[in-house]
């Protein structure tokens, strides 16, 4: 996905905040947070002893990244924050499976989520089971696209949605026929499938006059295959042009009574689609919005607790020093890596723009800390994520959030050293293994990390001069691109990401040395 240009944020940030302005306009129990981009419930401070926060998002790579950030961002401050993905991509075209994300088996998540916080339930029990329900196969997506352009007979076009139906019903079906055998009237409430004779409810959204023969349809379909209807939602929740079909979730009530109490907990908010008709919400004209925060944006890292080891005021000031020049290169080379990006052409423009951020920080503004290595490099993680944006900047922020998170845990007196880089580093490449993303961008970069993290771990396994093995390092970044033309014949490679790490490394190296040859000189 290309990243935003510098002159695009302010647009994009003034009609986000529109919108939320609109939304909040519309729904009187809502208000707007200024400077944040966030919606609240007007009776938010009465909302004592229930949860007010839960973090749920769909199986998509940049909500993982930044998400996963927010999280750890929040429970720093000493929130307990719960994050659940929801494996929300299963869906089955007509005459075509594919896998993609699909917006209706999160709300569904929404929807109980909310109704059990409303009923008092704590963010462990409300946790337990929505993530069960979201990830233990209770939720089924299927997906029809349908074209009559061409068709004018009506009689053809009912008899092309009675197939689509049944083609679309087949993973269904294959599902009722594998677990059949399973499915006993003793274990029948007990089975993490669905089976025949389970209670379901469906979500279905269309675009389409046609959408009411299909729904009959595809009812009459669900029957025959002897799954009890119990609830029913239809709403056009996919609202983009092109958009020519059908969407539907089915959501296994089967795994506790409960469900269908949640799914029916009375809800003000209108996009959540009823089966009775309710009162239309009113519109307040003259009452204000929007609410001031209390929340300051520019945190003062100051006030973190100090965690990890410390390095005095001049080792401090020469470490944020070698930091800047690995900035400047970034900035130096912004065409270069332009050039290499196939997909955009603004990678370097991107990273650039978080660099000249972090040197502002250092050399102008005099924000960033350099004599606490948990403090600094928590501080450059937040200002990527603000400044970058995208999945680059969201894994070089998880990235970096990591190596402070590392760093934390050694004592406030334990000396830095070489071996404490080397450990620091494989904490923070196990923690990008660990969101599991699958993109060329995270693949390119956590191999090119791994393989600096063993060349440093070799180096210094031969007893080599630490310097000397921050050397070796960097050579792994720049031979990267190299070493994989050679191993491939697709010579038109080019990998941005691994450049780039090999041009601030390089500069952090020289630097390094030219700080420790005025050192030795002194």
């Amino acid at each position: 996905m290309c990243e935003l240009k510098d002159q695009d944020y302010d647009y994009f940030d003034t009609i986000i905040n529109k919108s939320l302005m609109g939304v909040a306009k519309i729904h009187n129990d809502l208000i707007v947070l200024e400077d944040c981009n966030a919606i609240l419930r007007k009776d938010y401070v009465n909302m004592i002893g229930k949860v007010s926060i839960l973090l749920i998002i769909q199986n998509d790579i940049e909500y993982s990244i930044n998400f996963t950030l927010a999280k750890l961002h929040a429970e720093v401050k000493g929130y307990n924050i719960k994050l659940i993905i929801v494996n929300n991509n299963i869906s089955h075209y007509f005459n075509n499976t594919i896998k993609e994300n699909d917006i209706l088996p999160i709300l569904f998540i929404y929807k109980i989520a909310g109704a059990m916080s409303e009923e008092g339930k704590n963010i462990d029990e409300i946790y337990s089971l929505c993530n069960s329900v979201a990830n233990n196969g209770e939720i089924l997506c299927l997906k029809a696209e349908m074209h009559f352009q061409n068709i004018i007979h009506e009689g053809y076009k009912l008899n092309i949605l009675s197939n689509i139906v049944k083609q679309i019903l087949k993973p269904l079906i294959n599902i009722l026929n594998r677990t059949l055998q399973d499915c006993t009237k003793k274990s029948i409430h007990k089975t993490k499938t669905f089976c025949t004779g389970h209670e379901i409810a469906i979500l279905i959204s269309c675009s389409q006059i046609q959408g009411n023969i299909f729904i009959l349809e595809f009812l009459q379909q669900i029957e025959i295959n002897k799954l009890k209807i119990k609830r029913i939602y239809v709403k056009e929740f996919m609202t983009y042009s092109n958009y020519n079909g059908f969407h539907i979730c089915l959501l296994n009530l089967s795994l506790t009574t409960d469900l269908i109490k949640y799914l029916d907990f009375p809800t003000p908010i209108s996009a959540w689609p009823k089966v009775l008709i309710t009162e239309v919400i009113k519109i307040e004209e003259n009452k204000k919005k929007i609410i001031t925060s209390k929340y300051n944006k520019n945190i003062n890292w100051y006030d973190l607790n100090l965690q990890g080891p410390t390095m005095n005021y001049e080792t401090g000031q020469a470490f944020l020093s070698i930091i800047s020049m690995a900035c400047e290169a970034i900035i130096v080379c912004t065409e270069q890596l332009n050039k290499m990006d196939q997909e955009c052409g603004d990678y370097g423009t991107s990273l650039a723009r978080g660099a000249k951020a972090i040197q502002n920080d250092i050399k102008v503004k005099n924000k960033i800390s350099g004599t606490n290595l948990y403090i600094t490099f928590t501080q450059i993680s937040h200002i990527i994520q603000r400044t970058v944006g995208g999945l680059q900047g969201g894994l070089y922020s998880y990235f970096f959030y990591n190596v402070a998170k590392a760093f934390s845990k050694y004592q406030n007196d334990k000396e830095i050293t070489v071996d404490m880089w080397l450990h620091v580093l494989t904490i923070a490449n196990k923690a990008l293994e660990q969101i599991k993303i699958s993109s060329l961008n995270n693949d390119i970069l956590l191999t090119i990390l791994i393989t600096i993290q063993i060349d440093l771990e070799n180096a210094l396994n031969k007893n080599m001069d630490p310097l000397d093995a921050f050397g070796i390092a960097v050579k792994a970044a720049e031979n990267f691109n190299t070493n994989i033309l050679h191993t491939h014949s697709f010579h038109e490679f080019k990998y941005p990401q691994a450049h780039a790490i090999g041009i601030w490394m390089r500069a952090a190296y020289e630097g390094t040395k030219l700080k420790l040859i005025y050192h030795n000189t002194k």
